[in-house]
């Protein structure tokens, strides 16, 4: 059973050109924006496979995405508006005409083809197919394996292959969901429950960045060995516990995936492909070397989680008037922007002052760069000076959590920060009340 559909909600088939999800979104401000998931819900636990994915049933089901992302649509050839799964997937049955590849293939190459045309867009999307029938031969039964010795064709295509097994490998997050904002502080933990190389990667617009190894500044990847790892390893980002934690820069739909390499040779390629050769001999031994490596189903194990990174204040909407918070905030015509400029310290300060200098409305790329400087703010020191915001009206909830003083990086100092915000900026923020309602 093929569905190319969203994870919820009906289906809508919108007239607008460019790319939009396949289900229907109300129209609200509460809403996170860049038409990324509604409904926050726990990240941890969504690699254990489709919902669909019955194990021995007899039904193979292939999907055009997990259950907790869009199944996107386009305008493509002739400008008719097409799912792009179901775009892809024709491609790649029409594709395969001469040898009869297994449905991990075809969900493989869909998925390189759904990432190249996706991720430098902000978007991502993962389809699935049911373990029972990873290896078996497209539209036959489960028992119908593909030989052992079918290869993969390049390193991208490595990256797109999936084989989770979370009591192998998997991924935890805090906090715990699908939805977050850039700036926000979190925490990310591998376990590997197996001996074997470790390689964990993150893929934002279509750059595929590494988080373990550390590429260090300006220098190359560390060699494979210093990947290896005994069972019961843990991963943490960041390793330092004192450290307030990890945040996305980027707004999009962000990918961190986790493998476990049973052989370094594999886990070599991978971290060649990300590193970048440096020359065309380079690349074309890699891809030899790639080409040789066997794609069989117990080489190495997945772990992977999407977010959904929005430009949003941490609890709140997404900015009303950007721009016009920018200016006003570098502007520092009022005691209380002045105060938070002072509050945001010199490289802040020179930051904002840069982007401010644009003409116009200013770029989104700048849009989301003051989203994640007042999210990481927010998150830190109290934002609130009695001086400086003497004239402004704060809400009775705002003065409850001023009284209380919580600590840093609590929902409570964050929320407090965020009404300070959107007391200082209630029309460019969209708030309703001074302060918090």
């Amino acid at each position: 059973m093929i569905l190319d559909s969203c994870h919820s909600g009906a289906m809508s088939k919108g007239l607008d050109a460019g790319i939009v999800p396949r289900l229907y979104v109300p129209r609200r401000r509460t809403l996170l924006s860049k038409g990324f998931d509604v409904f926050p819900e726990p990240a941890t636990g969504k690699d254990l496979g489709h919902k669909f994915d019955l194990g021995k049933g007899e039904v193979c089901y292939v999907t055009a995405c997990r259950d907790i992302e869009k199944a996107y649509e386009a305008r493509l050839e002739g400008g008719q508006r097409t799912g792009l799964f179901t775009h892809f997937l024709m491609r790649s049955l029409k594709e395969s005409d001469e040898v009869t590849p297994t449905w991990e293939e075809v969900r493989t190459d869909v998925s390189t083809n759904l990432s190249e045309f996706l991720t430098s867009k902000g978007y991502s999307q993962s389809p699935t197919v049911s373990s029972a029938y990873r290896e078996a031969l497209m539209f036959e039964s489960k028992d119908q394996v593909g030989p052992e010795s079918r290869l993969l064709k390049s390193a991208a295509q490595l990256f797109a292959t999936e084989n989770p097994d979370p009591t192998k490998l998997s991924i935890s997050i805090q906090p715990d969901t699908t939805n977050l904002q850039v700036g926000q502080f979190l925490r990310l933990k591998v376990s590997a429950s197996e001996p074997g190389y470790l390689v964990v990667l993150g893929q934002i617009r279509g750059r595929i960045y590494p988080i373990f190894p550390k590429k260090p500044e300006g220098g190359a990847l560390p060699p494979v060995e210093s990947v290896k790892v005994e069972a019961g390893h843990e991963f943490n980002s960041p390793d330092d516990p004192t450290s307030p934690g990890s945040y996305f820069d980027l707004v999009g739909q962000d990918q961190v995936k986790a493998f476990l390499f049973k052989n370094a040779e594999h886990a070599a390629a991978l971290l060649e492909s990300v590193s970048g050769p440096s020359s065309k001999a380079d690349m074309e031994g890699l891809i030899a070397r790639v080409i040789a490596l066997k794609a069989s189903p117990d080489s190495f194990f997945t772990s992977a989680l999407v977010f959904s990174v929005s430009d949003a204040l941490i609890g709140g909407t997404p900015l009303a008037d950007p721009t016009a918070l920018l200016r006003r905030l570098v502007a520092q015509q009022e005691p209380s922007t002045q105060y938070l400029m002072r509050a945001f310290g010199f490289q802040n300060r020179a930051t904002l002052q840069g982007l401010a200098a644009e003409p116009g409305d200013v770029a989104q790329s700048s849009k989301d760069k003051l989203a994640e400087i007042l999210n990481l703010m927010i998150q830190t020191r109290i934002l609130y000076d009695p001086t400086a915001f003497q004239s402004l009206v704060l809400s009775i909830e705002a003065r409850r959590l001023l009284e209380l003083d919580p600590p840093a990086g609590s929902k409570e100092r964050i929320e407090l920060n965020r009404m300070m915000i959107e007391a200082v900026f209630p029309a460019e923020t969209g708030a309703t009340t001074g302060g918090g309602s």
